[in-house]
């Protein structure tokens, strides 16, 4: 096999003191002389705040580095320019808050090349930078890393890899597959889920998605993102999320049987264990639990209401009825 060449893409939005760090770990990476590799700065900020940290880098022999302001607003946005301004057979995208193993890259290129994956996902360890509330650090591992063990294995079904560390083959955007827009962050909304849909529209045409368990980086977290009613909230719209996938690739009354067996599974047994976790003190697995919960029930008033819903007082409201 020839050696491919590489685009990472990098999608900012007004954070460059965290954004700066991203970008000296990935001048530091392993790359074989052989890649042609090249790093493209997409700033969804309309003042255009990443600009002045990516000048710094244009003469660095290590990383050539593009920087391209993308004014549509919302993650998708800044994905699909990414995509349509790179040129390489693999395609990358990294978070802006991570940092990224030396090794990163070139076990990520290992698996591509072992299997001939069409997607590959890394491992997304977690580098606290503020102090997080209990007990975030004791539920760390359930709900904000992606950890599925120290061995590649290919990915089937739901369970699939995360953005903060996801690559393609170019191939997979040729006939005009892109992020779906309805998706992805805008602000303050929580709605994710764009890299999910688009890796099960890969897998229902028998494209291979596979997990490279040494392609390794760290996300770092501060600020809301060490409070556990952030947590909660994330979780409210993961459920919001789903639905909406469900209800873009399925039907209507896929969602419904899928929200109904979410919302029984919700009162029967995680409202049970809740409870007891409760009344005994476990706080960990309360606060999971709680998650949980909160995932089911945004996933019912997704298949209910679509996208266009107002639910920041459904999720606060249910928050302080669940706060541990």
């Amino acid at each position: 096999m020839r050696t491919p060449s590489i685009s990472i893409i990098l999608c900012t939005y007004k954070r460059p003191s965290i954004f700066r760090d991203t970008l000296d770990t990935l001048a530091a990476i392993s790359i074989d002389d052989l890649i042609a590799c090249e790093v493209i700065v997409i700033d969804n900020d309309s003042s255009c705040s990443a600009r002045p940290i990516t000048e710094t880098y244009f003469n660095d022999p290590r990383m050539p580095i593009r920087y391209i302001s993308e004014t549509k607003k919302g993650l998708s946005h800044a994905r699909n320019r990414g995509i349509d301004e790179s040129n390489g057979d693999i395609v990358i995208f990294l978070d802006d808050d991570v940092l990224v193993d030396k090794a990163w890259l070139a076990e990520m290129l290992r698996v591509f090349n072992r299997t001939n994956a069409d997607c590959v996902g890394g491992r997304v360890f977690i580098k606290w930078a503020g102090k997080p509330e209990f007990p975030l650090r004791e539920c760390e591992n359930k709900l904000i890393s992606f950890d599925k063990g120290d061995a590649d294995r290919e990915m089937r079904g739901r369970s699939v890899p995360i953005g903060a560390n996801l690559a393609f083959k170019r191939s997979v955007f040729e006939k005009g597959l892109r992020f779906n827009t309805e998706l992805g962050r805008t602000g303050a909304c929580l709605i994710s889920g764009e890299e999910i849909e688009l890796i099960w529209k890969l897998q229902r045409n028998n494209k291979s998605v596979w997990y490279a368990a040494k392609s390794i980086v760290y996300h770092r977290l501060e600020g809301e993102r060490c409070t556990k009613s952030y947590y909660f909230r994330r979780h409210f719209w993961f459920g919001v999320s789903y639905a909406l996938i469900d209800r873009e690739m399925n039907n209507i009354a896929f969602s419904i049987i899928i929200g109904i067996l979410r919302i029984l599974k919700a009162l029967i047994f995680d409202l049970s264990k809740w409870t007891i976790y409760r009344m005994v003190g476990n706080s960990p697995s309360c606060f999971f639990t709680s998650c949980k919960i909160a995932k089911s029930i945004g996933y019912w008033y997704g298949m209910l209401f679509g996208k266009h819903k107002n639910y920041n007082s459904i999720e606060k409201h249910f928050y302080r009825l669940l706060y541990v």
